[in-house]
């Protein structure tokens, strides 16, 4: 018969357990930075990259990504992004990675991941509730476009604030989710050799500065009519995909005079006298 565990041994496999904790949620925490948060951030940034060609084409690929709904979205994506935000904000602030003592290439990169992603997440915080969510449960066909012109292109002193800090946000949000890719090809053992790690590094550099592009360009053309190209603005305020407002009926004419009725004739008054007829001859 097998002898019953010893406290010694249960305290070991405890402890185990314990410390596979850490490996099991950084594992989760890599993958949920890629799928479903990182696949969710390519598909609105490419949303606002329609914004480029007019209102009618923002709405409708807005309409298309949204396809599924705002609420199913919103389920599928708030326990991982929940998760994602609150173990990467833990990690952090935990102040386990000293730069200063040991400045390495991997160190200052795991640095620049933490930075960016408090300001990437400030920047899909205030874009969602102020942009995506109120457009999503029934904005008007072609608004969310003019409203998000409108704010990008606001300045202040002649500095469209805003539209710039979007360009930060958006640059925070491709750098995170690039270096992700990285970390989560070598996490999860899919470039487990050196090459393989090389070639999963360039792909996620490609894929964040895919995604800076395509965002900073919209941004840019909205915030002030001209894209990364050098081409402006083309005039499209008409094309937003809306019908045309019904025209006002039109005033009616006045009745004519012949129909207005006859002033009442005074009393004791003489019947006027009768028009010669053109048939009588004329008096000697």
């Amino acid at each position: 018969m097998g002898s019953a565990p010893t406290e010694a041994t249960t305290s070991t496999q405890g402890g185990v357990r314990a410390s596979r904790l850490p490996y099991v949620l950084r594992q989760l925490h890599s993958l949920t930075g890629v799928v479903p948060v990182g696949v969710f951030m390519l598909v609105q940034v490419r949303v606002l990259a329609k914004a480029t060609l007019g209102p009618r084409a923002f709405a409708e690929a807005g309409s298309f990504a949204g396809v599924l709904g705002a609420r199913v979205w919103l389920a599928a994506m708030l326990v991982p992004f929940a998760f994602h935000a609150s173990y990467g904000l833990f990690l952090t602030f935990r102040r386990d990675l000293s730069v200063a003592s040991q400045p390495y290439t991997g160190n200052w990169m795991h640095a620049f991941q933490r930075a960016t992603g408090v300001v990437g997440l400030a920047f899909i915080g205030y874009h969602g509730t102020r942009f995506w969510w109120p457009h999503a449960m029934g904005g008007a066909a072609g608004s969310a476009y003019f409203d998000l012109e409108r704010a990008l292109s606001t300045t202040h002193g002649g500095v469209p604030l805003l539209g710039l800090a979007y360009l930060l946000g958006l640059a925070a949000c491709a750098f995170h989710f690039g270096l992700g890719i990285g970390h989560f090809a070598t996490r999860w053992g899919l470039a487990r050799a050196r090459k393989a790690r090389g070639l999963a590094r360039a792909l996620g550099a490609v894929t964040g500065i895919a995604m800076f592009a395509m965002g900073a360009d919209a941004v840019l053309y909205l915030a002030t009519g001209w894209r990364l190209g050098g081409t402006t603005r083309i005039d499209t305020r008409g094309d937003c995909g809306l019908a045309p407002a019904p025209a006002e009926p039109a005033a009616q004419d006045a009745p004519a005079a012949q129909d207005a009725p006859a002033a009442p004739r005074e009393p004791n008054a003489a019947p006027a006298a009768p028009m010669p007829s053109s048939t009588e001859p004329p008096a000697p």
